[in-house]
């Protein structure tokens, strides 16, 4: 017993543990609100919003025509001035931001910008809604609908200014003349969003669903109406009834005006995917979708089923529609989904047990980037006939879990495997009296094959034997994909009988390729020095590689190996579409070294390819290729002669 227990002998009471508060019911959301994607607006009325606000993303376009996300303090501070600026005297640009700012929730910001466009716009209507707004989220509610009710008696009933009016008054705990204003804007316009949204919103508040049903159904009866029809469809959906929920879509699309409203088909849509009625989405919204109508939202929710449902050239189709409209805020969005379709389609590839009746072979002569016989070739030594002919075949890899499970890995000794090779090739013709051939494995109906094994000596050797032209030699290469650093093998054998002559090796960085790949292409010109008698040779003044910008290189060579193989054939032409990813990023590769010569050799090949490859992409780049080339010419002649091969690109164009 402790001192203090003898001075205190009783025992004291112990207090009985706190009781965690009961949880609040959470505030139910109209079915209306969620499938008209206002989830947010039915929250801020009941106070139910929990993060802050200032740090919610805000979508904006930058520069380059690329979106990019902020935060809204950041766009309240540094975009929206600026945005306000531009469009002062501009009713309808400032109009628009008006409404975005609105949107955001950005009241006491916009104020200033809402009354310079009631004094310069002539659409007063427009300006006196967006006014009513601003002021309402600035707390000047009362005088909001002063001004709104004024405007009214002024002007006639419009059913806009009477959903405007009846927020307002929703907003000054004035439920029944809100009521009142909602139903008359509906009798006016039952499709009035606003009107829907609130006169629904009063009546779940008063009776909860059946409140909610009811002020639906009564909309729907409304002569022309079509937008509470697709409301009455969610609920049926959350009890899974999809018939039923079909039945209310359906109806909605069919009375809607033509083309049906993007909006309409954006919440459908929407509501079908996040109930996981994939194939009835795709059934109800496929045939009246139109990539210029109803745009990349609604677009984007036709691609994300179809890819879950393996429907790859569908989702490709798509993909066209919707570039073919030509909006560059939808580039980041469609690069993605291609990117998607293809990793689905190797997906695909990679399950396909392939014999050697499906798998061909491709054969370049030297670089693949100088044609022997084109003109760009006369600006480079030519090689003599007797001279011995290196056949390289494109490498072998082989990938640990980690690097197949980690895209950024993936991708990268994929390129590796098919990009080194062709370097190499290049670096032999320039650096040795050798003639280089490199054969590309192509599987006809796929695309690339990458093997996984090491080719053997023999098997490498009856390779070179079969290519109908004489070789001399053949060099395989193999790399292992483990750990950070990945070891790769060269074996130069001899084409006659398969004997081995020599090997080099050295480890890649993934980000740092080129310490790696200059220390293999030095150690195999020695190689072919000392084992095949290669004389060594200076290369010409143009080949030059930028090496800060070797992995970009790497990826400009693997962009013309795909097209050149993809232009093949019409079995080979759905295999690869990532290509305008990859010549935007050949683009960005020639803006960095723009005087550099095999960089734009490289880029006028792939201009040429892309437009035997892909016509349709090839248009989408006419004027940045021939911007690009115009703003940065080379010195005579080699500038002329890259020009003709533009020009053959892109016949008739400015270019």
């Amino acid at each position: 017993m402790t001192f203090l227990q003898k001075l205190i002998p009783w025992k004291l009471p112990r207090l009985a543990p706190e009781s965690p508060p009961a949880p609040l019911e959470p505030e139910p959301i109209p079915a209306t609100f969620k499938q008209f994607g206002a989830e947010s607006e039915w929250a801020e009325r009941h106070s139910l919003a929990k993060a802050d606000p200032r740090e919610e993303p805000v979508w904006v376009v930058n520069q380059l025509g690329r979106e990019e996300v902020i935060s809204k303090l950041d766009w309240q501070r540094y975009v929206l001035p600026e945005s306000l600026k531009k469009a002062w005297n501009n009713a309808d640009m400032l109009a628009a931001v008006v409404g975005v700012a609105l949107m955001y929730k950005c009241g006491v910001n916009i104020l200033k910008g809402a009354w310079r466009l009631a004094e310069i716009d002539l659409d007063q209507r427009r300006a006196m809604r967006l006014l009513g707004n601003a002021l309402l989220h600035s707390g000047n509610g009362p005088e909001a609908q002063q001004r709104l009710q004024m405007f009214i008696e002024h002007n006639g009933e419009d059913a806009g200014m009477l959903a405007t009016l009846g927020k307002v008054q929703l907003g000054n705990d004035q439920t029944d003349a809100a009521e009142k204003s909602f139903w008359r804007s509906l009798e006016l316009d039952p499709n009035e969003w606003t009107a829907v949204l609130w006169y629904v919103g009063i009546h779940f508040e008063a009776r909860r669903s059946d409140g909610e049903k009811d002020a639906l159904n009564k909309i729907a009866a409304l002569p022309g109406s079509w937008r509470a029809q697709s409301a009455l469809g969610w609920e049926p959906l959350e009890e899974n009834n999809i018939e039923t929920a079909l039945r209310h879509y359906g109806d909605s699309i069919s009375k809607a005006p033509q083309p049906v409203p993007e909006g309409l088909l954006l919440s459908i849509t929407n509501a079908l995917l996040k109930h996981g009625y994939l194939i009835e989405m795709l059934r109800l919204v496929g045939p009246v979708f139109s990539a210029s109508e109803h745009g990349i939202s609604v677009g984007s929710n036709l691609i994300r089923a179809q890819l879950n449902l393996g429907q790859l050239d569908a989702a490709a189709r798509v993909v066209d529609a919707l570039r073919s409209v030509k909006q560059m805020t939808w580039d980041e969005a469609l690069n993605y989904w291609e990117v998607e379709i293809v990793k689905a389609r190797r997906e695909v590839a990679d399950a396909v047990q392939l014999t050697q009746a499906d798998v061909g072979f491709i054969r370049f002569a030297g670089p693949i980037w100088l044609d022997p016989d084109s003109t760009i070739a006369e600006h480079f030594p030519a090689k003599s006939k007797d001279a011995p002919t290196i056949l390289f075949l494109i490498h072998t890899m082989i990938k640990s879990e980690e690097v197949e499970n980690t895209p950024q890995m993936r991708n990268s000794i994929s390129t590796f495997s098919s990009a080194i090779p062709l370097h190499l090739v290049a670096h032999v013709e320039f650096h040795t009296s050798a003639r280089t051939v490199t054969i590309v494995p192509w599987a006809r109906q796929g695309g690339l094959v990458y093997e996984r094994s090491p080719y053997p000596d023999k098997i490498a050797a009856n390779i070179a034997r079969s290519a109908q032209l004489k070789i001399d030699y053949i060099v395989t290469g193999h790399i292992k994909g483990e750990g950070v650093l990945w070891p790769s093998e060269l074996r130069l054998v001899r084409a006659s009988d398969g004997e081995l002559l020599g090997t080099v090796s050295t480890e890649f960085e993934m980000h740092r390729p080129q310490n790696g790949c200059f220390e293999l292409s030095q150690n195999l010109t020695k190689l072919l020095q000392s084992a095949i008698g290669a004389t060594p040779i200076s290369p010409p003044d143009e080949y030059r590689i930028p090496v800060d910008g070797f992995w970009w290189y790497l990826g400009t060579l693997n962009t013309l190996l795909m097209l050149r193989c993809v232009g093949m054939g019409p079995a080979s032409n759905d295999f690869w579409i990532g290509e305008r990813i990859s010549i935007e990023r050949v683009l960005d590769f020639c803006r960095n070294y723009p005087r550099n010569v095999i960089a734009r050799i490289l880029l006028a090949q792939i201009a040429l390819a892309t437009r035997r490859a892909r016509p349709k992409v090839a248009t989408e780049f006419i004027d940045k290729f021939a911007n690009f080339q115009k703003e940065n010419p080379l010195p005579e002649p080699l500038n002329g002669v890259l020009q003709r091969v533009f020009n053959e690109a892109f016949p008739g164009s400015d270019s």
